[in-house]
Formats: structure tokens, sequence, C-alpha cells
């Protein structure tokens, strides 16, 4: 996806004036999580995808975005974004 960091940003913030400091941050952020898309209990839950039913494949996807979220939240922390 080509533009999928300031759609992210922009879905989360919309058009609230922040400054390049905090958008510096945002990217920085965003760059850090997805180098960390070597996840062992995401990489798991895919293996065991194609053996599971229709309904317990979405649940995998839907639990895989949760960790993605979980693994996000110490990275905001650190990040300083919500420092006023």
């Amino acid at each position: 996806c080509r533009n999928c960091n300031a759609d992210f940003v922009y879905m989360l913030f919309g058009d609230g004036g922040f400054d390049g400091a905090q958008i510096a941050k945002i990217m920085s952020v965003m760059s850090r999580l997805k180098s960390s898309n070597n996840d062992s209990r995401s990489n798991l839950l895919l293996a065991l995808k194609p053996l599971l039913s229709p309904p317990r494949r979405e649940k995998v996807d839907t639990a895989i975005k949760l960790l993605k979220l979980i693994d996000m939240l110490p990275l905001l922390k650190d990040s300083g974004i919500f420092d006023f």
C-alpha cells in the first residue's frame, strides 16, 4: 500500500494540525512496527489457519490484528507521541 502510513495517521488523528515533530514520531513508530513482522505468536496462528474452519480463520485474522495493536502500545509510549 503506497500511502498506508499517511492514511493511518489521518485515520487516527484527522486534520488535527500536528506539527512536524509529532508526525516524525508517528512515522518512526510505524516503521518500527513494520520491521517487527517476525512475531512467533502470529506465525503460530498463521501456521494453524489452514487447518481451521472458515469462522475460526476469521478469528485468527482478528487475533493477529489485536496482537499488532498490543505490540504498538509500548512503541507509542516510548516515542513520546502523547507527551503534552
